[in-house]
């Protein structure tokens, strides 16, 4: 009986503490024959050492210690610490036979205490020097709460569990270092995570460097951390929802989910992204915040460190629904998304028009998207507060709703490199109230027609300043007072004329013109203005005043009109005209109806 005789010979030893202790803590005999199952390890008392440093094989039912310090262990099959708590003391190597795992605390209450130093840690790793996925790996379960791994090397696990894998428990990780996995070197499963006080992580040398759920993320430390040197260097995310508030440290890669991430929850989460996180999507997925419940994003990135949000060729790019309230974007770069980078809603209340999302933007940078760098739904809006946008190489810098052109004002706007170098306002929406649209450097494109209409007690005038460029798409008119109390006020300066022209070629007719409603009730004035290629389909004159006045038109050019279209046409008494450049109309010059 080798193993006895074995068990004899330690007695002696002083660590062990005496015989009769050690051979009380034998939890069996070995049973005599060779039955091809593996012969189960003793199990020796807290603070012993066990039976065999030099093989462990089998289950651990009572606290053990391996040790001494330096020495060399090996696991001949799988050891499962089904009871008690294994320590391994430090500078403890334990080498492991191929397709052997070490489990803690999978059916029932167990610990794993790895209790290295910094110039002495324990490694753990493949007993014949196998490259990746040798051994099953380490795995902590549900009942190994209150474990810690303190200066670890592990290697060479990972077959098919994952390097380390987590359980449905959360576990210090301090100074851990995993590599040569097949997968993932960390795995993180249900509610697990890395517990408060981990750091110094390292993972490296494998598929990834970690699989997590979405809810896990905000776990994973940052700092001394390093997570790159995989063949996919992600820390891949499974799951969609983010339905508890979390911070997102940096991790020198990128989290990527697998699907689309969502925001939102019964608890109004609020997902805070920290400088330099960097959030990477597949084609077609997005990040959704407040799309069914709702929900916050905070994105806290520095000069010199932004928050990245980017993906593969197709990805949804950032989207903010209604209930994303008080969300905000701090040095944040959206690049590559199919349509629209950024996109905020508004919202349909009973078919009504109400407000939607208000995000706040500083020093945010949209660029390289198939669709708009932002776009803004009607109902959404600007904080206020925002300032500095960046609208770089996107199929056009901006779309927005009429009512949120003013929105843009102080915003400090830069759009350069843009297939189409305009600010496109949709214009399926009325402008009810008064707003100022100065020139930002890029013409106003109005795709369809821009009515200007207010409520009783609360007219919509529409003040268009020194240099302002209104570009309307075919038959697309400028309609004011048709249904409300409206007004107009477009004042040019010298060198900066109001322009009013067609956003594609120029020809006679190109666009449809300006009509002046018998509401226009707040008045009109226009001076040093162009007025060009109008008349095509729309008002009867390119120029067709209709309102009660005073209607004042001066120092302005009205030219290149349809034929059958009259360059101004005047219904009104109360009109003043003076010092106009009327040319190139077919239709004529002045009609008075």
């Amino acid at each position: 009986m080798p193993r006895l005789t074995r068990a004899a010979s330690l007695c002696c030893l002083p660590l062990i503490g005496g015989c009769a202790a050690f051979l009380d803590a034998v939890s069996a005999p070995v049973e005599g024959g060779d039955t091809g199952a593996p012969v189960e390890a003793p199990v020796v008392d807290s603070g012993g050492l066990a039976v065999d440093p030099a093989d462990h094989c089998g289950p651990v039912r009572a606290d053990q210690t391996w040790g001494p310090a330096g020495s060399l262990h090996t696991l001949s099959c799988d050891v499962d610490v089904q009871q008690g708590t294994l320590t391994l003391m430090e500078g403890v190597e334990l080498r492991v036979a191929p397709g052997a795992a070490l489990t803690v605390g999978i059916d029932g209450p167990a610990r794993l205490r790895v209790d290295g130093a910094a110039g002495a840690p324990v490694r753990i790793g493949a007993a014949e020097g196998g490259g990746r996925g040798a051994w099953e790996g380490l795995q902590l379960g549900p009942g190994a709460a209150g474990s810690a791994l303190r200066h670890l090397r592990l290697s060479g696990g990972g077959r098919a569990r994952g390097g380390l894998r987590l359980d449905e428990v959360e576990v210090e990780l301090l100074d851990v270092e995993v590599s040569g996995a097949e997968g993932c070197a960390l795995v993180l499963d249900g509610a697990a995570g890395l517990a408060p006080g981990s750091g110094g992580l390292r993972l490296r040398g494998s598929g990834a460097p970690a699989c997590a759920p979405v809810r896990a993320a905000g776990t994973f430390p940052g700092g001394d951390s390093d997570y790159s040197g995989n063949d996919v260097d992600q820390v891949v995310l499974e799951g969609e929802v983010v339905s508890a508030s979390a911070s997102w440290a940096a991790l020198n890669v990128p989290y990527a989910p697998t699907d689309d991430l969502r925001v939102e929850g019964a608890e109004a989460p609020t997902l805070t992204l920290k400088a330099g996180v960097q959030l990477w999507l597949g084609s077609g997925a997005a990040l959704h915040v407040g799309r069914s419940a709702p929900g916050a994003l905070r994105a806290e990135g520095e000069a010199g460190a932004p928050v990245l949000i980017t993906g593969a060729d197709g990805w949804g790019g950032l989207r903010l629904h209604p209930s994303a309230a008080e969300s905000s974007l701090q040095h944040v770069i959206v690049e590559g998304a199919a349509e629209a980078g950024l996109e905020v809603e508004g919202a349909l209340v009973e078919g009504a028009r109400v407000d939607g999302a208000v995000v706040e933007l500083q020093q945010v940078e949209l660029r390289d998207n198939g669709g708009p760098g932002l776009l803004l739904h009607p109902g959404a809006a600007l904080h206020p507060h925002s300032l500095g946008l960046r609208l770089v190489g996107n199929a056009l810098p901006l779309r927005v709703a009429p009512a949120q052109v003013e929105g843009l004002l102080g915003l400090g706007l830069v759009a350069v490199d843009n297939d189409a170098q305009v600010i496109e306002v949709a214009g399926s929406e009325r402008l009810d109230r008064a707003a100022r649209w100065l020139d930002l450097g890029l013409p106003y494109q109005l795709p369809g027609d821009l009515r200007v209409d207010g409520a009783d007690g609360a007219p919509a005038v529409l003040t268009l300043g020194p240099g302002a460029r209104l570009h309307f798409g075919a038959r697309a008119a400028l309609l004011v007072g048709d249904e409300g109390p409206a007004g107009l006020i477009a004042e040019g300066a010298a060198g900066q004329r109001v322009e009013l022209g067609p956003a594609g070629e120029a020809t006679p007719g190109a666009w449809g013109g300006v009509r002046i409603g018998e509401h226009a009730t707040e008045g009109v004035s226009l001076r040093s203005f162009s007025l060009r290629w109008a008349g095509g389909g729309g008002p009867r004159g390119a120029l067709e005043l209709r309102g009660p006045g005073p209607l004042v038109v001066a120092n302005g050019e009205v030219s290149g009109t349809a034929p059958g279209a009259c360059a101004v046409a005047i219904y009104a008494a109360e009109a003043t005209l003076g010092d106009l450049d009327l040319r190139d109309n077919p239709g004529g010059d002045l009609c008075w109806r």
